[in-house]
C-alpha cells in the first residue's frame, strides 16, 4: 500500500463529511468525486451520500426499506443507483478495500 493512497482516502474522506455537513449540500461536487478516483471510498459513506444526490435524505431513518418509496425517483436516478451497486459489487479492488476496511 503506497502512503499517497492512504493520504489521498483519507483527504478524501475528511472532504466527503465536509460536504455531508449542513443544510445545504453541493451536490454537483458529490456528483464530480463519483467520477473520480476511488469514487466515495466506502459503503458507510455512500449510504450518507446517496440518499442527498437524490433529495430524499428528509425520508424516515430506518433500516426498513419499505419506507423509501422509490416511486417518487427518475428513471435516470434509479439508473444510477443501480450502476453504483454494479460497480460497487462486481468492480472491488482488493487493495481499495483492505485501504477502505482500515477507515471504517
Amino acid at each position: 500500500m503506497v502512503d499517497e493512497d492512504i493520504d489521498y482516502i483519507k483527504n478524501r474522506i475528511d472532504e466527503l463529511n465536509k460536504l455531508l455537513v449542513g443544510d445545504h449540500v453541493d451536490l454537483e461536487k458529490l456528483r464530480s468525486i463519483s467520477h473520480q478516483k476511488h469514487g466515495y471510498i466506502n459503503s458507510e459513506l455512500r449510504s450518507k451520500i446517496w440518499p442527498k444526490l437524490l433529495l430524499v435524505d428528509n425520508l424516515a431513518k430506518s433500516d426498513d426499506y419499505e419506507a423509501y418509496d422509490i416511486s417518487s425517483l427518475s428513471p435516470t436516478d434509479i439508473m444510477q443507483v443501480s450502476m453504483d451497486v454494479e460497480r460497487s459489487l462486481w468492480n472491488i479492488d482488493v487493495t481499495t478495500v483492505s485501504i477502505s476496511s482500515y477507515f471504517i
